[in-house]
C-alpha cells in the first residue's frame, strides 16, 4: 500500500524515471502475408473452386503458419476462361486455372485428350491418371507449359451430349446443332456424324439451349450440376468419348521470388491437390447422374454394337490429328504410340 502511494506519488508530481532509449523502441512490425491473386472460370458452387481451390488455399495458409494467402477470384473476374494463360503470363493474375482447349491453336498437343476413345476416362482411373502424367512430364510441360511452374493437372470427366431431342444413334446425330466447349478435336467428331458444331463457352451454354439456338452440348456430365442444364435439356446420351485436360499453373516470376520452403511446402501439396480434385469431380458426376434422374432426363447408354460405329467412324480423326501436328514439328505420333504401349501392358 505505501509502495503504492509512493509511486502516484512519483507520478502526479511529474517525476518519472528516465528509461533508456532502446527501451522504447516499439515491437517489431509482423511480416506481412504473401497474397496470391488465383483466378478461374468455374462459378463459386463449381467442384473446382469449392472442392478444389478453397481447400487448397486454406491447406496453404495453414501449413505456412498464415504466411501465405491465397486471394479467389471465380466466374471470370479478371479474365475470359480463353485468356487464363495469358492472365498468368502477364502476371495479372499469380495462380490461374488454365483449360487448354478454350484456347485453340495454343496448345496443339493437348488436344490427344480429345481424340475420343483413346485414353480412359475416369477420374480415379489409374492408367488414365499415369498416361495424364507422363503427357505433361514428358511432353506438354517441357513444349507447351514451360513459361510457368506447373503446380498440378487434372481431367474432366467424360464427354456425353445434353440435348433437347434423343440422340441414340449415329443418324440421330444427323443434323444436330450441337455446341461445343472449344478444340478442334470435338468439333471433328460432331462432323464426322453429320452433326452440325458450334463452339460454344461454358457460360452460355444454358442460355443457347433454353432459346434452342443449340439442340445439345457436348460437355462432361459435371457441367449438369455447375450450369444448372438439367433445367433445358431432356436427354443425356453417355457417348464417353475424350474429356479435357486442365492444369493449375503459377508465373515464374512469383514462383522464383518464394522462398525455397514455401515452394517445398507447395510442392508437397500438388499430389494432394490432385487427390481432392479428383474426389470433387467424381462426387459432382455422381450427383449429377441422380439430378438427372430426378428432372427425369433419360439417360441414353449404347448398346455395344452402336458403341463399336462411334469407335470405327472416329478412328480416321487420331490418325489425321497425329499426322497434321506432327507437319508441326511436334512429336504427336510418337505420344499415340506410348499410349498404345502402356494400355497394351
Amino acid at each position: 500500500m505505501v509502495l503504492s502511494v509512493f509511486v502516484s506519488g512519483l507520478v502526479i508530481s511529474g517525476w518519472v524515471p528516465l528509461v533508456p532509449k532502446q527501451a522504447l523502441a516499439a515491437a517489431p512490425t509482423p511480416a506481412q502475408p504473401i497474397v496470391l491473386k488465383l483466378s478461374h472460370s468455374t462459378p463459386p458452387g463449381s467442384p473446382q473452386h469449392k472442392g478444389v481451390f478453397v481447400p487448397w488455399a486454406e491447406e496453404l495458409e495453414k501449413r505456412t503458419n498464415g504466411r501465405v494467402k491465397v486471394k479467389i477470384f471465380p466466374s471470370e473476374q479478371l479474365g475470359k476462361a480463353g485468356e487464363a494463360y495469358d492472365l498468368v503470363l502477364r502476371r495479372t493474375v499469380d495462380i490461374s486455372w488454365v483449360v487448354p482447349s478454350f484456347v485453340i491453336g495454343q496448345f496443339p498437343l493437348d488436344e490427344i485428350f480429345h481424340l475420343p476413345f483413346l485414353i480412359p476416362v475416369g477420374f480415379e482411373d489409374p492408367t488414365g491418371a499415369l498416361i495424364r502424367r507422363t503427357l505433361y512430364e514428358k511432353y506438354l510441360t517441357p513444349i507447351n507449359f514451360k513459361e510457368v511452374k506447373v503446380l498440378w493437372t487434372g481431367r474432366t470427366g467424360a464427354n456425353v451430349i445434353m440435348s433437347t431431342k434423343p440422340v441414340r444413334n449415329v443418324e440421330d446425330a444427323k443434323g444436330l446443332m450441337a455446341g461445343y466447349p472449344g478444340g478442334r478435336i470435338l468439333m471433328r467428331l460432331l462432323q464426322t456424324v453429320g452433326a452440325s458444331p458450334v463452339q460454344v463457352s461454358a457460360p452460355d451454354m444454358y442460355t443457347n439451349l433454353e432459346k434452342r439456338v443449340t439442340d445439345g452440348q457436348v460437355i462432361p456430365l459435371e457441367a449438369m450440376v455447375t450450369f444448372k442444364l438439367n433445367e433445358v435439356v431432356k436427354y443425356v446420351t453417355m457417348l464417353n468419348a475424350g474429356g479435357g485436360s486442365f492444369l493449375t499453373v503459377m508465373n515464374q516470376k512469383t514462383w522464383s521470388s518464394l522462398s525455397p520452403d514455401i515452394q517445398k511446402i507447395i510442392d508437397e501439396m500438388s499430389p494432394w491437390a490432385e487427390e481432392i480434385q479428383a474426389k470433387a469431380w467424381a462426387g459432382t458426376r455422381g450427383y449429377a447422374a441422380s439430378m438427372a434422374k430426378k428432372s427425369n432426363i433419360e439417360l441414353i447408354e449404347f448398346s455395344p454394337a452402336e458403341r463399336n460405329r462411334w469407335v470405327e467412324i472416329s478412328k480416321p480423326i487420331e490418325e489425321e490429328w497425329a499426322k497434321e501436328t506432327d507437319a508441326k514439328g511436334l512429336p504427336a505420333s510418337k505420344m499415340v504410340q506410348e499410349i498404345k504401349k502402356t494400355l497394351a501392358k
